[in-house]
């Protein structure tokens, strides 16, 4: 089982509880950045990139992110990076020795820096970058929740990378980052800690005794304690299953 099962449900059985009009936002700026993102691994600047993906975006997309100023500011964090051509939206199959499926924004050839959620710069290294999109400046993580994040951990895991950056774009026209590097030893943790529970879910299967975990693809990237109780982003109890919060 690679999806949580709820997760299937609403993605494919009942699409239109994801149309909200934020979940809708956030498929908008998802796919300009992604659109960015692909042009600016064939050697194209950022701002060289921005223009050809307004002319690429579908109809509509366009005039609702330049009024809430989605843009904006978002032309600003994805100069800071470089990302890796065939290195955009790419979908893994395994999270070092886990077997998860997923997908991510993409991978930079630098690692963005940020001071006090603002973007200033960036250094050498590859890092994992996964957008979001927020109308709350206090959801953007600090550093140290960065660090425990068990998203980001999957996915350097995924990437064979030690750096991981959320960058969140706000409807203000602002754009606010966070990025967390992990140790060697710590992503091994991360790894062993998961495999462990993994162990214990196939021995109850093996004997037929049912349980409610799943491995999934919901944006919780984890094991779905209770595949009933989510909301339209999908699971929310990964980061308590493993004890990283």
């Amino acid at each position: 089982m690679n999806i949580c099962e709820r997760r299937y449900y609403l993605d494919k059985l009942d699409p239109d509880s994801f149309g909200g009009p934020a979940a809708q936002r956030g498929t908008h700026v998802h796919e300009a950045m992604e659109i960015m993102a692909k042009i600016m691994a064939d050697g194209k600047t950022a701002e060289e990139a921005l223009e050809i993906m307004k002319a690429e975006l579908p109809k509509g997309y366009l005039p609702e992110l330049e009024l809430t100023g989605y843009l904006t500011r978002s032309l600003v964090a994805m100069r800071d990076l470089k990302p890796i051509r065939g290195q955009v939206e790419r979908w893994f199959r395994n999270a070092g020795r886990l077997p998860m499926v997923g997908k991510i924004d993409l991978v930079s050839s630098v690692t963005p820096v940020f001071e006090f959620g603002q973007p200033a710069g960036n250094e050498p290294g590859p890092c994992v970058i996964d957008h979001k999109t927020t109308s709350k400046p206090e959801k953007v993580p600090s550093p140290e929740e960065a660090h425990r994040s068990l998203q980001l951990r999957l996915y350097c895991l995924a990437t064979s990378t030690k750096s991981a950056a959320y960058i969140y774009h706000l409807p203000t026209g602002d754009c606010m980052g966070v990025s967390a590097t992990f140790t060697a030893e710590e992503l091994k943790e991360t790894e062993l800690e998961i495999l462990q529970v993994i162990v214990e879910i196939e021995k109850k299967w093996a004997v037929g005794e049912k349980d409610p975990y799943m491995i999934c693809d919901s944006p919780g990237r984890g094991l779905c304690r209770n595949p009933d109780d989510v909301s339209w982003g999908g699971c929310r109890h990964w980061e308590k299953c493993f004890g990283t919060k």
